[in-house]
Formats: structure tokens, sequence, C-alpha cells
């Protein structure tokens, strides 16, 4: 029997642990017991590359983390993505004044980088918790 693997992309609160992970891995694991599922918290990766303080703003607002993984769904969209950007940083003390597009490629390295050094081979199934400010982060997982 393959392994399961339960994915909890950015930009949850960093201070909170996925509890949808937490609860399905135990129930899994309680009604087939020998299973093996892995829960992989990668949103803290991410927290930790661009700083918990940067991470923290940007996961509180919702169009403002979903615009991270919006640039890399939808490069030909870039543009429009960046405006909104800015406009839902304005006022932000950290996200105001940093740089969007070196935001999205460490974002982009980070994720790609676990993504590439996990065999997802020895898994028979991805599940992803999904909430406010996850849908693109998780939908760049899948499409990845």
């Amino acid at each position: 029997m393959k392994s399961i693997a339960l994915i909890s992309t950015p930009w949850p609160l960093f201070s909170r642990p996925s509890i949808q992970l937490g609860t399905l891995k135990s129930y899994l694991k309680r009604e087939v017991p020998g299973l093996d599922v892995k829960a992989h918290h990668f949103y803290l990766k991410i927290a930790e590359a661009i700083g918990y303080p940067l991470y923290r703003e940007i996961s509180e607002k919702s169009w403002l983390a979903e615009t991270v993984y919006a640039a890399l769904l939808y490069p030909g969209q870039w543009d429009a993505v960046e405006t909104l950007f800015y406009r839902e940083a304005k006022g932000k003390p950290r996200s105001a004044g940093i740089d969007f597009k070196d935001l999205v490629h460490q974002v982009a390295g980070v994720t790609d980088e676990f993504i590439n050094g996990v065999d997802w081979d020895g898994f028979g199934l991805a599940g992803f918790s999904i909430c406010f400010c996850q849908l693109t982060s998780s939908l760049y997982f899948i499409r990845s």
C-alpha cells in the first residue's frame, strides 16, 4: 500500500498548527492500521525563508497572500497581480516596501526545492488543506 501525503501550503498563520492535517492523519492511522501518512507543514518553510514578521503580515490579508502564487500560476497576468499586491500591501510596514518580483522568486525557489526533494512516486494520494489564503499555493503544488 502506498503512502498518503497531507500538505498544508502557505499562507495560514504560522503560529497555529494545521488542525486539518493532524486530525486527518490521526483518523487515517486509526482506521487503516499500517497506512503510512506523511504530514507536510510546508508553509513553515516559507515563513522561515522570508522571515516570520513578513510572513505574518502577508498571511493576515487573503488577497495579499493569494497574489504570490497567482503570479507563478498566471505569468501572463503578472502586471495585474503585482498591482493587486501593492494595492493590498498599502499601509503594511513590511510588505508595502518589498520588491514583489524578489518575493515571488524567493517563494518559488523554496517551493520548487521542496517539491523536487520529495519522492512523490512513493505516494498513492496527496491531500491539501484549503482555507483562506491557501487556494493559489495549493493549485501551484497540484500543478507541479
